[in-house]
């Protein structure tokens, strides 16, 4: 089950949020599987296209700069405010 699914701003690229707690980056072109982590539901490219936000019903929001591979900061939040690690 498909939560979201964004465009990158140059249009090449497909990010989808799953039930299965997967973000995947698709080739829009060739619908080929380019990336795959492990995260939560929703996801959005920034607009820059160098990062995916993705965010979680547990108030967990994590940016990743997908063409790396790695989390650049992951943001824990709540009613009372967030707190940022480097992750």
């Amino acid at each position: 089950q498909v939560w979201s699914v964004d465009f990158s701003p140059d249009g090449t690229k497909i990010v989808s949020g799953c039930y299965d707690r997967a973000i995947k980056v698709w080739d829009s072109g060739t619908l080929a599987l380019i990336s795959e982590k492990d995260s939560v539901g929703v996801a959005a490219f920034s607009p820059s296209g160098h990062q995916i936000v993705s965010g979680s019903s547990l108030g967990t929001i994590s940016v990743w700069n997908w063409a790396q591979g790695g989390k650049l900061v992951v943001t824990n939040c709540t009613l009372s405010g967030c707190e940022a690690t480097m992750g």
